[in-house]
């Protein structure tokens, strides 16, 4: 609204501007009394129009604070931007295919998809149905038939002999650089245990 009435106001002062240089243009210097008069009269009519034009703005503006009830409490303005999404969210939307007869027993995750689907029969719709059906599971079965079954790699037995410590630690990356700490404390707890 306010980029709006910027514009509004530019465009007037360039229409101003325009008038005054043509009326400069046009009457003579000896005439040259004849300009303020008709200035005035100009600005006469430009006090009139911002007058009009804030009266229109009062009226949108009491038109805006114009508060309507709505149900469950809820308080609602008089807004056109996005109608479809208040209406979803009061849940005064239904569903395609509870909305139209033609579409009742398709899948409405298929209608979803569809960009429209009002266009077809419901022969049609639930033919199209059934071929992305078989589609989508042909499209699985290729896809299974691709990938390669993950191997399954040999854990190693968890037992306290120094040689198999130091094999996991040399296997994992990220326990290497803590591997002596590791290694020494396995044989000084193997050490103990045979002891007892």
């Amino acid at each position: 609204m306010v980029v709006g009435d910027l514009i509004y106001d530019l465009f007037e002062c360039a229409r101003v501007l325009f008038r005054f240089f043509w009326l400069l243009e046009s009457i003579d210097n000896s005439d040259a009394n004849l300009i303020v008069p008709h200035i005035m009269a100009h600005q006469l009519e430009e006090k009139r129009r911002a007058s009009k034009r804030d009266v229109e703005r009062l009226n949108i503006w009491r038109l805006w604070n114009h508060v309507i009830p709505f149900r469950h409490g809820q308080v609602q303005k008089p807004h056109q931007h996005k109608q479809f999404r208040k209406w979803q969210r009061n849940g005064l939307k239904k569903h395609r295919s509870q909305r139209y007869k033609l579409l009742k027993g398709v899948d409405p995750k298929f209608l979803r998809n569809m960009c429209c689907p009002k266009k077809h029969t419901k022969k049609d719709l639930k033919k199209m149905q059934a071929n992305n059906a078989k589609a989508m599971s042909s499209c699985a079965e290729a896809i299974k038939d691709l990938v390669k079954p993950k191997v399954v790699k040999p854990k190693t037995p968890k037992c306290p002999s120094c040689k198999l410590t130091s094999l996991t630690f040399i296997a994992l990356p990220k326990l290497g650089k803590r591997i002596r700490g590791y290694m020494v404390k396995g044989r000084w707890l193997f050490q103990l245990k045979s002891k007892v």
